[in-house]
Protein backbone atom coordinates (compact mmCIF):
# COMPACT_ATOMS: atom_id res chain seq x y z
CA UNK A 1 0.00 0.00 0.00
CA UNK A 2 1.75 3.31 -0.89
CA UNK A 3 0.63 6.73 -0.75
CA UNK A 4 -1.95 8.72 -2.92
CA UNK A 5 -1.77 12.15 -3.75
CA UNK A 6 -4.95 14.34 -4.27
CA UNK A 7 -4.03 16.47 -0.71
CA UNK A 8 -3.06 19.53 -2.77
CA UNK A 9 -6.83 19.82 -4.01
CA UNK A 10 -7.68 20.17 -0.50
CA UNK A 11 -8.77 23.40 0.50
CA UNK A 12 -8.24 24.37 3.71
CA UNK A 13 -9.24 28.18 3.80
CA UNK A 14 -12.69 26.96 5.25
CA UNK A 15 -11.49 24.96 7.86
CA UNK A 16 -10.40 25.18 11.35
CA UNK A 17 -7.43 23.36 12.23
CA UNK A 18 -8.35 21.97 15.80
CA UNK A 19 -5.74 21.21 18.74
CA UNK A 20 -4.20 18.32 19.34
CA UNK A 21 -5.96 15.45 20.69
CA UNK A 22 -4.53 13.12 22.70
CA UNK A 23 -6.40 10.59 25.09
CA UNK A 24 -6.49 7.39 27.07
CA UNK A 25 -8.85 4.32 27.66
CA UNK A 26 -9.72 3.27 31.30
CA UNK A 27 -8.81 -0.03 30.02
CA UNK A 28 -5.44 0.46 28.25
CA UNK A 29 -2.16 2.17 29.64
CA UNK A 30 -0.97 3.75 26.28
CA UNK A 31 -2.37 6.94 24.52
CA UNK A 32 -4.83 7.22 21.91
CA UNK A 33 -3.44 9.87 19.47
CA UNK A 34 -5.29 12.34 16.87
CA UNK A 35 -2.95 14.64 16.20
CA UNK A 36 -4.50 16.66 13.40
CA UNK A 37 -8.33 17.02 13.67
CA UNK A 38 -9.38 19.33 10.36
CA UNK A 39 -13.12 20.81 11.06
CA UNK A 40 -15.58 22.38 8.90
CA UNK A 41 -16.92 25.00 10.80
CA UNK A 42 -18.91 25.73 12.49
CA UNK A 43 -18.15 22.63 14.65
CA UNK A 44 -18.00 22.26 18.05
CA UNK A 45 -15.45 20.01 20.08
CA UNK A 46 -16.23 18.73 23.58
CA UNK A 47 -12.71 18.78 25.04
CA UNK A 48 -13.48 18.42 28.86
CA UNK A 49 -12.22 14.64 28.49
CA UNK A 50 -9.09 15.41 26.28
CA UNK A 51 -5.87 17.00 27.47
CA UNK A 52 -4.70 18.88 24.64
CA UNK A 53 -1.32 19.02 23.82
CA UNK A 54 0.93 19.78 21.32
CA UNK A 55 2.17 18.33 18.36
CA UNK A 56 6.13 18.26 19.82
CA UNK A 57 4.98 16.35 22.78
CA UNK A 58 3.44 13.58 20.53
CA UNK A 59 6.51 11.43 18.78
CA UNK A 60 4.98 10.14 15.70
CA UNK A 61 2.19 11.41 15.49
CA UNK A 62 0.45 11.58 11.81
CA UNK A 63 -3.02 10.93 11.77
CA UNK A 64 -5.51 13.54 9.77
CA UNK A 65 -9.39 13.62 10.08
CA UNK A 66 -12.00 15.71 8.04
CA UNK A 67 -15.18 15.80 9.65
CA UNK A 68 -17.92 18.40 7.97
CA UNK A 69 -20.34 17.72 11.14
CA UNK A 70 -22.28 21.05 12.51
CA UNK A 71 -23.41 22.26 15.87
CA UNK A 72 -26.91 21.05 16.94
CA UNK A 73 -28.21 17.58 19.03
CA UNK A 74 -25.20 16.19 20.97
CA UNK A 75 -23.62 13.89 19.31
CA UNK A 76 -24.72 10.93 21.10
CA UNK A 77 -28.16 11.10 18.77
CA UNK A 78 -26.00 11.42 15.52
CA UNK A 79 -26.08 9.83 12.71
CA UNK A 80 -22.35 9.46 10.88
CA UNK A 81 -20.99 8.34 7.99
CA UNK A 82 -16.89 7.70 7.97
CA UNK A 83 -15.23 6.93 4.86
CA UNK A 84 -11.51 5.00 4.53
CA UNK A 85 -10.72 6.26 1.02
CA UNK A 86 -9.11 4.30 -2.13
CA UNK A 87 -5.45 3.49 -2.62
CA UNK A 88 -4.97 6.72 -5.15
CA UNK A 89 -6.65 9.28 -3.15
CA UNK A 90 -6.44 11.23 0.36
CA UNK A 91 -7.97 13.76 2.40
CA UNK A 92 -8.00 15.70 -0.39
CA UNK A 93 -10.76 13.45 -2.10
CA UNK A 94 -13.11 14.08 0.87
CA UNK A 95 -15.57 16.41 -1.48
CA UNK A 96 -15.65 13.30 -3.94
CA UNK A 97 -17.00 11.04 -1.07
CA UNK A 98 -19.71 13.42 0.01
CA UNK A 99 -20.93 13.12 -2.81
CA UNK A 100 -22.37 9.81 -1.99
CA UNK A 101 -22.78 9.92 1.66
CA UNK A 102 -25.94 10.85 2.88
CA UNK A 103 -27.11 14.11 3.66
CA UNK A 104 -28.43 14.08 7.00
CA UNK A 105 -25.53 12.00 8.40
CA UNK A 106 -22.39 13.38 9.93
CA UNK A 107 -19.49 13.09 7.01
CA UNK A 108 -15.76 11.89 8.90
CA UNK A 109 -12.71 10.82 6.85
CA UNK A 110 -9.56 9.68 8.63
CA UNK A 111 -6.28 9.75 6.72
CA UNK A 112 -3.95 6.62 6.32
CA UNK A 113 -0.15 6.82 7.41
CA UNK A 114 2.17 7.86 4.59
CA UNK A 115 -0.98 9.79 2.83
CA UNK A 116 -1.09 13.30 2.38
CA UNK A 117 1.57 15.06 5.17
CA UNK A 118 1.32 11.91 7.22
CA UNK A 119 4.10 10.54 8.06
CA UNK A 120 4.81 7.12 8.95
CA UNK A 121 4.11 3.82 6.65
CA UNK A 122 1.36 2.61 5.30
CA UNK A 123 1.43 -1.17 6.21
CA UNK A 124 -2.23 -2.55 7.15
CA UNK A 125 -1.04 -3.54 10.79
CA UNK A 126 -0.31 0.56 10.91
CA UNK A 127 -3.43 1.42 9.35
CA UNK A 128 -5.64 -0.69 11.09
CA UNK A 129 -3.96 0.67 13.95
CA UNK A 130 -4.70 3.95 13.63
CA UNK A 131 -8.38 3.61 12.45
CA UNK A 132 -8.65 1.83 15.72
CA UNK A 133 -7.20 5.17 17.72
CA UNK A 134 -9.76 6.94 15.31
CA UNK A 135 -12.69 5.12 15.98
CA UNK A 136 -11.88 5.42 20.05
CA UNK A 137 -11.85 8.99 19.64
CA UNK A 138 -14.89 8.51 17.40
CA UNK A 139 -16.66 6.83 19.80
CA UNK A 140 -15.04 7.67 23.77
CA UNK A 141 -14.04 11.29 23.31
CA UNK A 142 -16.61 12.58 20.45
CA UNK A 143 -19.27 10.84 21.70
CA UNK A 144 -21.01 8.90 19.06
CA UNK A 145 -22.82 5.68 19.90
CA UNK A 146 -21.41 2.81 17.69
CA UNK A 147 -25.06 1.92 16.81
CA UNK A 148 -25.40 5.43 14.85
CA UNK A 149 -21.87 4.71 13.17
CA UNK A 150 -21.97 3.62 9.70
CA UNK A 151 -18.48 2.31 8.23
CA UNK A 152 -17.81 2.61 4.59
CA UNK A 153 -14.74 1.19 3.01
CA UNK A 154 -13.92 1.99 -0.72
CA UNK A 155 -11.39 -0.32 -2.59
CA UNK A 156 -8.49 -0.72 -0.52
CA UNK A 157 -10.13 0.95 2.89
CA UNK A 158 -12.13 -2.22 2.50
CA UNK A 159 -9.12 -3.73 4.58
CA UNK A 160 -9.21 -1.66 7.59
CA UNK A 161 -12.87 -1.51 7.63
CA UNK A 162 -13.67 -5.09 7.54
CA UNK A 163 -10.72 -5.66 10.28
CA UNK A 164 -12.40 -2.60 12.49
CA UNK A 165 -15.75 -3.69 12.30
CA UNK A 166 -14.82 -7.11 13.19
CA UNK A 167 -13.64 -5.63 16.44
CA UNK A 168 -16.78 -3.79 17.40
CA UNK A 169 -19.23 -5.45 15.44
CA UNK A 170 -22.04 -3.29 16.83
CA UNK A 171 -22.00 -0.62 14.31
CA UNK A 172 -25.28 0.34 12.35
CA UNK A 173 -24.24 -0.82 9.25
CA UNK A 174 -20.78 -1.53 6.73
CA UNK A 175 -20.71 -0.53 3.19
CA UNK A 176 -17.50 -1.72 0.72
CA UNK A 177 -17.54 -0.20 -2.07
CA UNK A 178 -15.37 -2.17 -5.40
CA UNK A 179 -13.54 -3.74 -2.35
CA UNK A 180 -11.06 -6.67 -2.33
CA UNK A 181 -11.26 -10.28 -1.05
CA UNK A 182 -7.80 -10.65 0.39
CA UNK A 183 -4.67 -9.12 -0.29
CA UNK A 184 -3.81 -12.79 -1.49
CA UNK A 185 -6.23 -12.50 -4.19
CA UNK A 186 -5.03 -8.97 -5.32
CA UNK A 187 -1.90 -10.43 -6.03
CA UNK A 188 -3.11 -13.67 -7.44
CA UNK A 189 -5.01 -11.18 -9.98
CA UNK A 190 -1.52 -9.01 -11.14
CA UNK A 191 0.07 -12.40 -11.32
CA UNK A 192 -2.02 -14.27 -13.49
CA UNK A 193 -2.49 -16.52 -10.07
CA UNK A 194 1.74 -17.62 -10.38
CA UNK A 195 2.53 -16.12 -7.12
CA UNK A 196 0.82 -17.29 -3.64
CA UNK A 197 0.89 -13.51 -1.25
CA UNK A 198 1.26 -15.74 1.94
CA UNK A 199 4.69 -16.51 0.82
CA UNK A 200 5.09 -12.57 -0.41
CA UNK A 201 3.62 -10.38 2.26
CA UNK A 202 3.94 -10.82 5.82
CA UNK A 203 1.41 -8.24 6.21
CA UNK A 204 -2.16 -8.57 4.63
CA UNK A 205 -5.96 -7.99 4.98
CA UNK A 206 -8.04 -10.90 4.35
CA UNK A 207 -11.60 -9.48 4.09
CA UNK A 208 -13.10 -12.98 3.19
CA UNK A 209 -12.34 -13.96 6.74
CA UNK A 210 -13.14 -10.81 8.78
CA UNK A 211 -16.55 -10.34 6.96
CA UNK A 212 -17.38 -14.16 8.11
CA UNK A 213 -17.51 -13.00 11.83
CA UNK A 214 -19.24 -9.57 11.21
CA UNK A 215 -22.57 -9.77 11.94
CA UNK A 216 -23.26 -5.79 11.22
CA UNK A 217 -25.87 -4.97 8.17
CA UNK A 218 -23.70 -5.10 5.04
CA UNK A 219 -23.76 -3.47 1.52
CA UNK A 220 -21.42 -4.75 -1.22
CA UNK A 221 -21.35 -2.62 -4.45
CA UNK A 222 -19.34 -3.53 -7.52
CA UNK A 223 -18.24 -2.30 -11.10
CA UNK A 224 -19.30 -4.88 -13.93
CA UNK A 225 -15.78 -4.00 -15.67
CA UNK A 226 -13.54 -3.68 -12.83
CA UNK A 227 -10.04 -5.15 -13.35
CA UNK A 228 -8.00 -3.84 -10.28
CA UNK A 229 -10.58 -5.91 -7.68
CA UNK A 230 -12.80 -7.70 -10.28
CA UNK A 231 -16.32 -8.43 -9.28
CA UNK A 232 -15.77 -11.98 -8.08
CA UNK A 233 -13.81 -10.50 -5.12
CA UNK A 234 -17.29 -8.82 -4.06
CA UNK A 235 -18.71 -12.09 -4.36
CA UNK A 236 -16.44 -13.84 -2.38
CA UNK A 237 -17.31 -11.25 0.72
CA UNK A 238 -21.13 -11.66 -0.11
CA UNK A 239 -21.16 -15.33 -0.20
CA UNK A 240 -18.81 -15.64 3.42
CA UNK A 241 -21.09 -13.22 5.00
CA UNK A 242 -23.58 -14.44 7.66
CA UNK A 243 -25.36 -10.88 8.43
CA UNK A 244 -27.80 -9.11 6.92
CA UNK A 245 -26.45 -8.05 3.58
CA UNK A 246 -27.49 -7.00 -0.14
CA UNK A 247 -25.04 -7.09 -3.22
CA UNK A 248 -25.35 -4.57 -6.31
CA UNK A 249 -23.55 -4.58 -9.38
CA UNK A 250 -23.34 -1.77 -11.30
CA UNK A 251 -23.26 -1.61 -15.21
CA UNK A 252 -20.78 -0.48 -17.77
CA UNK A 253 -18.65 1.12 -14.75
CA UNK A 254 -14.82 0.19 -14.07
CA UNK A 255 -12.84 0.26 -10.95
CA UNK A 256 -12.23 4.17 -11.83
CA UNK A 257 -15.34 5.27 -13.34
CA UNK A 258 -18.27 5.90 -11.03
CA UNK A 259 -22.10 6.59 -11.47
CA UNK A 260 -21.98 8.88 -7.82
CA UNK A 261 -26.50 8.78 -7.92
CA UNK A 262 -26.49 5.53 -8.42
CA UNK A 263 -23.87 4.69 -5.43
CA UNK A 264 -25.31 7.29 -2.99
CA UNK A 265 -29.35 5.63 -3.89
CA UNK A 266 -28.32 2.55 -3.23
CA UNK A 267 -26.65 3.58 0.04
CA UNK A 268 -29.53 5.41 1.11
CA UNK A 269 -31.89 2.51 0.38
CA UNK A 270 -29.94 -0.10 2.35
CA UNK A 271 -29.41 2.43 5.22
CA UNK A 272 -32.78 3.24 5.65
CA UNK A 273 -34.24 -0.26 5.34
CA UNK A 274 -32.42 -1.11 8.25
Amino acid sequence: MTPGGNYTNFDKSNFILADILRFTSKSDAMPYVIPYVFIQAPYTVTTTTTELTTLSEIPGASTIVITTSTTGDTNENKKVFIVLHAKCMDIGSFDFYQKFAPADMDFMMPEYPGYSICEGKSTPTNCDKYFRNFMRYVINILGYSPQNITICGHSIGSGPACTITRELNNISALILIYPFASTEHLIQNFTCGMFKCKRLAVERWDNEDNIKHIDVPTLIIAAEHDKITPMFHSELLYNSSHATKAFYMLKNLNHHLYDFKAVKELIDRFLKIL
